[in-house]
């Protein structure tokens, strides 16, 4: 047997109907994070590997218990069609991580943090913006309203379509797509000192929304897709803290059945920025207040 296909994954549930210490795994890059697409029962069952100290065997052996939902692991498929995982071991990670969010005392000592979130070194993950990692010449624009900053954000994305150079957005060969985001914003209006606290972590605008962004943009309360719209999706399973950030370019009535247009950043083959049309579901979009909601100071 010649092991190709390993996986990292998140424990979904525990309950083994067949009593055998199985648990069911959501891996990522293999399962869609949409559960409506594939919803929890539907996923595989996987068998926790155990030491050579364990009989496995007519009942006689140790027990394979002790993840939890919520936990990740470590593992590969024994088949060729990926629907019969093994388990090896489990991830450490923050606690919070796993479908509950960051805590806001969290840094980036924090045991799981730097793996998942970027999170320069040493720094807290509330408070003010981490600039560091932007370029100082980002030109950028005083006193734009919302509407502005909002129609902008498409026309600076849009400049910058066809760009394979991550660099220019985040060094060190990280991830880069919520980096280019922060590119756009600083070009499209939004002050440095008003991005979220970590500006290169996807997940971290959702909450700059609750915050400091909530003079700019809220969480949309209908099912479309309007231009401008900041959208993030789980990257891996929900829950891990991996993310992924876009920009709509072009809208639509209907998230979930109408085809919309988007320019992202760290996408594609090879990675670049790259506008695409498609129908793709977005579980967290944000929408920049109209101008008599939110005028900025």
């Amino acid at each position: 047997m010649r092991l190709d296909n390993w996986f990292t994954a998140i424990v979904t549930n525990l309950a083994d109907p067949l009593n055998a210490g199985r648990v069911q795994i959501r891996c990522y890059e293999y399962h869609t994070t949409d559960e409506g697409d594939l919803p929890d029962v539907d996923l595989p069952w996987a068998l926790p590997l155990l030491p050579v100290t364990s009989a496995s065997s007519g009942g006689t052996g140790t027990s394979a218990t002790g993840l939890l939902v919520g936990s990740w692991v470590f593992g590969f498929f024994r088949d060729v069609d990926n629907q019969d995982p093994v388990i090896i071991g489990s991830i450490p990670g923050v606690e919070a991580l796993n479908g509950q969010g960051i805590p806001d005392t969290a840094t980036s000592s924090s045991i799981g943090i730097a793996a998942t979130s970027l999170y320069s070194s040493g720094a807290p993950i509330g408070g003010p913006a981490d600039t560091s990692t932007l370029d100082p010449d980002i030109p950028t624009i005083s006193g734009a309203t919302n509407s502005e900053i909002a129609r902008n954000l498409v026309n600076i994305a849009r400049t910058q379509v066809g760009e394979k150079n991550g660099s220019k957005y985040l060094g060190g060969g990280l991830p880069w797509c919520a980096a280019f985001v922060a590119y756009c914003l600083v070009r499209s209006g939004v002050p440095k000192e008003d991005l979220p606290s970590n500006p290169n972590f996807s997940w971290s605008y959702k909450e700059w929304a609750k915050g400091k962004g909530s003079k700019y943009v809220a969480l949309a309360a209908d099912n479309t897709y309007q231009p401008g719209d900041i959208i993030i999706r789980h990257r891996g399973a929900v829950g891990s803290g991996f993310g992924h950030i876009g920009i709509i370019s072009v809208g639509c009535n209907d998230r979930r059945n109408e085809a919309h247009s988007t320019i992202e950043g760290n996408t594609g083959s090879p990675r670049g920025v790259y506008e695409r049309t498609k129908k793709y579901y977005w579980p967290c979009v944000l929408r920049w207040k109209s101008d008599s909601d939110a005028p900025l100071a």
